[in-house]
């Protein structure tokens, strides 16, 4: 079954608004430290600090969003191992289900917990693809409920029209008949998702980099190398973003030499 296996490969990381004021003067100098290694690409820095502050404080919301967004991008930093890239997305829902147990009617939870859950759809059988999918979608629905300018919950739903809108008709109606479960999706949803994310965040790095895998799809390799050439003008801050700028100059220079 290849539906759902790449849909979170790329498993997009960000950095999501926090809202918890209830911090103890220990656990933000933590949170502030932890950000510091963060941003200068030290994650195993990093997650020493978010992991003391998640010891005093483990329900914390910034605290939780942390941890679930390290081990996210320490999940795809680390793809080319298997093992240590499922341990890492194991540890990501693990956060991200604590966060949405304390914060139900939070949309940052809810979407970081779809990415979190979605991460793992390359490591797990065809059925758990496909519940975890379902399940996923559901998160992202909620989100928008909850904040319709939720700008990734809109580049999730992106990456699941495209990756849907390749289903075939044999394909769905088995899914269908066996799971129970409806597979739809459009390029032109897909499209028009990402530029709806775009519209709330013009420099958002994520939306740009998933419209050049929509275009890929669709077969329009002009827009697909203008998507890159404006992912080359948007610096990378992180450890992962600097990883996605590796790929966006290796896709360049297979496109340029068309």
């Amino acid at each position: 079954m290849i539906i759902l296996i790449i849909l979170f490969q790329v498993s997009i990381i960000f950095f999501l608004p926090f809202g918890n004021v209830h911090l103890t003067a220990k656990t933000g100098h933590l949170i502030a430290q932890g950000d510091s290694f963060y941003f200068q690409c030290d994650n195993e820095q990093a997650l020493r600090a978010y992991e003391k502050a998640y010891s005093i404080e483990p329900w914390n919301y910034d605290v939780l969003v942390r941890l679930v967004r390290i081990h996210n991008d320490n999940g795809y930093i680390n793809l080319s191992n298997k093992e240590i890239a499922k341990e890492e997305y194991i540890k990501a829902i693990h956060y991200a289900d604590t966060l949405l147990k304390y914060y139900p009617d939070s949309a940052s939870s809810h979407i970081l917990f779809a990415l979190a859950k979605g991460s793992l759809i390359p490591f797990v059988g065809v059925r758990e693809k496909i519940e975890t999918g379902k399940i996923a979608r559901f998160h992202i629905q909620k989100a928008i409920e909850l904040d319709s300018l939720c700008t990734y919950a809109y580049i999730l739903n992106g990456i699941f029209e495209r990756e849907l809108s390749g289903v075939g008709w044999l394909e769905r109606q088995l899914v269908r008949l066996i799971f129970n479960t409806d597979l739809r999706g459009s390029l032109q949803n897909s499209e028009a998702s990402l530029w709806k994310a775009l519209s709330i965040e013009p420099m958002n790095l994520f939306a740009y980099y998933e419209l050049y895998w929509t275009f890929i799809a669709s077969g329009n390799v002009r827009k697909a190398r203008s998507m890159l050439e404006q992912l080359l003008t948007i610096p990378a801050r992180t450890m992962r973003e600097k990883k996605v700028h590796d790929t966006i100059r290796q896709l360049y220079s297979k496109l340029s030499i068309q």
